[in-house]
């Protein structure tokens, strides 16, 4: 099967050059390669099904669907950024308000709406049940994180993070 392009004739994957003009001086090799690529054509070794069949082989809807993971996956990674710089802001958002007091009975709901937020507690540090935490690295320095549990007016306990010591 021959295909005639801009650059000359294309035959099972070969391309060969044909004179785009006819003059005195080329006749004889434009006779020389149409006689050429007619041998070519007759003595075509891979026929069209054959080459439609290499076309739509398993390597090649392999290689075909790579980049159509690769834009999937880089949408994801937009997706997921927009998501995490929200998650962020909002964190930030409710670090930097105001202190709010916390109340006497704390519930679920109480907690996801206060989460991240500072809170106002007056009571007395029971120091007897102070636990460290780690060891934990702070700065490629090694400690220890300090909690102590902070006994309220009404006797219940509210565990405050007080810091990270060497």
């Amino acid at each position: 099967m021959l295909r005639r392009s801009i650059f000359g004739t294309l035959n099972a994957g070969r391309l060969l050059r044909l004179p785009t003009r006819y003059n005195a001086k080329t006749a004889g090799v434009l006779g020389q390669t149409r006689t050429y690529a007619h041998k070519l054509e007759a003595d075509e070794s891979v026929s069209e099904s054959e080459w439609k069949g290499q076309l739509y082989s398993w390597k090649s809807i392999c290689l075909c669907t790579i980049p159509l993971i690769a834009f999937g996956l880089g949408t994801w990674q937009i997706q997921r950024l927009k998501w995490k710089m929200a998650l962020l802001d909002d964190v930030n958002d409710r670090m930097h308000r105001r202190p709010v007091a916390l109340p006497l009975r704390v519930t679920a709901e109480e907690i996801n709406r206060n989460e991240y937020r500072r809170v106002i507690v007056y009571g007395v540090y029971d120091h007897a049940n102070e636990m460290l935490v780690g060891p934990r690295s702070y700065e490629s320095e090694p400690g220890f994180v300090v909690v102590t549990p902070l006994v309220r007016e009404d006797g219940s306990r509210v565990l405050v993070n007080r810091g990270w010591i060497k």
